[in-house]
């Protein structure tokens, strides 16, 4: 096989094809090259359907046709004693989905543990990775792009048909004690330090209970459901989601979501809509701290522009639009909540004497 490394004066990207591979190709047939393992295979290329897009075409991948070898090409055949069936890629789409499980390779052992079921566990990777690769995929359709790329082959005891991957899906959001169990063990496994924060995602279905009018109704013009999530901001990974009402708030639901997992030692960064009594006494159990904006309307912001003093100060270093250095001197004053609510406490004395 002809190594990328030989190939003089390329500057392509790393699965880029050169010139004058590509060049080697057969011309008697549509067809194209694809850089796998640092090797050269050439396969036919057809023009499909797109399951995405009623009526339109999308390039694919058709059968192998043979590979590029020392400056020449040479086809393909069953009996071909320089090519093994284990180097044959027949298949479509392998590029995207092999970068995706090798940057994901302990989620199936973690998935595995979780459910006890080898095949549930896969069926869910294989699901996830799809959506990764394809974004969101209609159910109906999974089975043909399971199909028409190489994890059909590595997957073999996933069935994916209409009925099947619906039901399998509708059947794990029924039961989320498995689901939770996974979310947990991704938490114990994690940095202790979590980003939560709520989406708002467009509902245009009629049936779906979670619709409602949300507070974005003057933004999006349509019901939404709300999706909140917590992200391990070190590994930067999420470890724990919740779908719920489009009229219910942040604030209100996050209690939830916390509820449900076990935090301990945990730091919480959150933005100012879940600002509320009752959440801070919910962020500081297990001995979890936080870090949250305080509202404009509260007693303790008011309390901080009273007292604040900028004691401390740090230069703040980020890129520009033209990835050019740019430096920022912030200064800052740091109060705990508890330190705030005494100082608000001392004031209002204060206020009542005069």
């Amino acid at each position: 096989m002809i190594d990328v490394a030989q190939v003089k004066g390329s500057t392509q990207g790393k699965y880029a094809v050169p010139p004058e591979i590509r060049a080697l190709k057969p011309k008697d047939v549509s067809c194209l090259v694809k850089k796998i393992d640092n090797h050269y295979y050439v396969y036919e290329h057809l023009r499909v359907d797109d399951p995405n897009k009623p009526g339109k075409k999308k390039n694919a991948t058709g059968k192998y046709l043979g590979t590029i070898v020392d400056g020449q090409f040479i086809a393909y055949n069953e009996e071909s004693p320089s090519i093994t069936v284990d180097e044959v890629q027949d298949i479509l789409n392998y590029g995207p989905y092999a970068i995706a499980l090798a940057c994901s390779t302990e989620l199936l052992s973690t998935l595995k543990e979780a459910f006890k079921n080898t095949k549930d566990a896969t069926t869910i990777y294989v699901i996830a990775l799809i959506y990764f690769v394809n974004h969101y995929v209609p159910a109906r359709d999974l089975r043909e792009i399971y199909i028409q790329s190489f994890l059909c082959k590595k997957f073999t005891t996933v069935n994916l048909s209409e009925n099947s991957a619906g039901e399998f899906i509708k059947a794990l959001g029924n039961h989320a004690k498995k689901r939770l169990k996974f979310e947990q063990q991704l938490i114990d496994d994690g940095s202790g330090k979590y980003n939560i924060d709520g989406h708002v995602i467009l509902c245009c279905s009629a049936n779906n209970e979670l619709t409602d009018y949300g507070a974005k109704y003057q933004q999006i013009r349509n019901t939404q459901t709300n999706f909140m999530m917590v992200y391990d901001s070190q590994k930067k990974r999420a470890v724990a989601c919740l779908a719920f009402e489009g009229g219910i708030s942040d604030k209100t639901e996050v209690g939830d979501i916390i509820e449900s997992h076990k935090f301990t030692n945990a730091r919480f960064r959150i933005d100012s809509g879940f600002y509320s009594e009752d959440n801070m006494e919910l962020f500081r159990r297990n001995e979890c701290i936080f870090t949250i904006p305080v509202p404009a309307t509260t007693i303790l912001r008011k309390t901080i522009l009273r007292h604040l003093k900028f004691e401390s100060s740090f230069v703040h270093q980020r890129k520009d639009s033209h990835g050019k250095d740019v430096y920022s001197s912030v200064q800052y004053q740091e109060y705990s909540v508890s330190e705030l609510e005494k100082m608000a406490e001392k004031d209002a004395s204060a206020d009542a004497k005069q």
